[in-house]
């Protein structure tokens, strides 16, 4: 590969989703979408019981937009609570514990909607711009990973590592759901020289997103440096082939 070839390629991906960005915007799905979506058992296994009625995912809702109110305003986690959610919300705490055992439960599926929401828009991207090949692929998904990790650069510290800690799921549940989902997509008119597994490219998805949980953790800067970039290519593209 020419010098810069790895740099020239990650532009083109930023530029590309820059471009769709419009087309793939879906702004903050409800619930009920993503359940209905490739990442619903994700979404469902946040809850204490699932709510299977309008009504019940309604009042859901609001517990969620309640409790980003607060955290909003008091900029802290340590604080919040099922009752000083549910107060905000309009909704009773009964109501409340009936969904989540406890506030660690609400605030995981709010993280985990977060996170959901980004998966969908990066397999609407591949929909739209399946990649030709394991580099085209490598440089969507990395864009994807820096930004969507990025966004959280703007919490306070105590915040974001206590989210990246115990929130954000590390096991890779919400990765492994869509692998399937990208295997169909990249399928048609690649160059490669042999066939991708699901889960080589579920392991390709954990290995970069773990790596920008802990860059992150570390030191925001980091997602800003080119070896970063650099490095998130090789491992993605060693655990695609199957070499990590």
């Amino acid at each position: 590969m020419p010098p810069g070839a790895e740099d020239v390629g990650l532009a083109q991906a930023r530029a590309r989703l820059a471009a769709a960005e419009v087309v793939t915007r879906t702004g903050n799905p409800s619930l009920s979408e993503l359940t209905a979506g490739p990442l619903g058992l994700f979404i469902a296994s946040a809850f204490r019981v699932m709510p299977r009625q309008a009504r019940s995912m309604a009042s859901v809702e609001r517990l969620l937009a309640a409790g980003e109110r607060i955290v909003r305003r008091q900029r802290r986690l340590d604080r919040l609570t099922i009752e000083v959610v549910a107060r905000e919300a309009g909704v009773t705490a009964q109501a409340a514990y009936r969904y989540f055992a406890d506030i660690d439960d609400l605030v995981r599926l709010a993280v985990r909607r977060l996170q959901a929401a980004e998966l969908e828009r990066m397999l609407a991207f591949l929909a739209m711009q399946p990649p030709a090949s394991d580099a085209d692929l490598a440089n969507a998904v990395i864009v994807f990973v820096l930004c969507a990790y990025g966004k959280l650069r703007s919490l306070p510290g105590a915040m974001r590592e206590r989210l990246l800690r115990h929130y954000v799921d590390s096991s890779g549940a919400g990765l492994w759901a869509v692998a399937d989902t990208v295997h169909r997509v990249i399928q048609g008119g690649r160059a490669s020289s042999s066939p991708l597994t699901v889960m080589q490219i579920a392991a390709a998805l954990v290995a970069v997103e773990a790596l920008a949980r802990s860059f992150l953790l570390q030191d925001t800067t980091l997602l800003d440096a080119s070896e970063t970039c650099h490095l998130m290519r090789g491992v993605f593209l060693a655990a695609l082939r199957g070499h990590a």
